[in-house]
């Protein structure tokens, strides 16, 4: 039973994070002027699964507020985010990863789908800890719109601290 504990535990990790993300959109009809929302903070947790020495799956919860800055006003919007990507290590410390992710609308109840491209470091610290910085790029493929077209898009700079792998 021991063995198989700490068979899982080098198997696996999770890692808490958190960070600035920088949200904007892509609205249609024309006319309509998007830009960068104002930075939001977010946060969560992913695990990782070992599927083989070079690559992991990963998989999280994370809250986000995600929106643009329209012509008059700037809409924002909190979603629960629940990426799922495939990781490969470039290099001992750092994954290049490749994936979907669902996302719910906590203030309007739509949903949003998508995927995810990111650029990871692991720096550990003891054995079983490490800091991890991971540079995301969310790009959202459903229209979220009754009236128009409004896809939304998103930079994630998160930071935390994992535990295991």
């Amino acid at each position: 039973m021991i063995f198989l504990l700490l068979r899982l535990a080098y198997a696996s990790s999770i890692t808490f994070v958190g960070g600035v993300l920088l949200p904007t959109a892509y609205v249609k009809p024309a006319g309509s002027s998007v830009g960068f929302a104002p930075e939001t903070l977010g946060g969560g947790a992913l695990v990782q699964f070992r599927m083989t020495p070079g690559a992991l799956f990963e998989w999280g919860a994370l809250y986000v507020k995600r929106g643009y800055q329209g012509v008059a006003s700037t809409v924002t919007m909190p979603f629960l985010e629940f990426p799922a990507l495939l990781r490969f290590y470039v290099l001992p410390s750092a994954t290049i990863g490749f994936g979907g992710y669902y996302g719910y609308n906590l203030s309007g109840g739509n949903y949003d789908l998508g995927g995810v491209g990111s650029f990871a470091i692991r720096i550990d610290i003891a054995p079983f800890i490490a800091l991890v910085g991971d540079a995301r790029y969310v790009l959202g493929l459903r229209n979220l719109s009754t009236t128009g077209v409004t896809t939304l898009n998103e930079f994630q700079g998160l930071t935390g601290i994992r535990f295991g792998l």
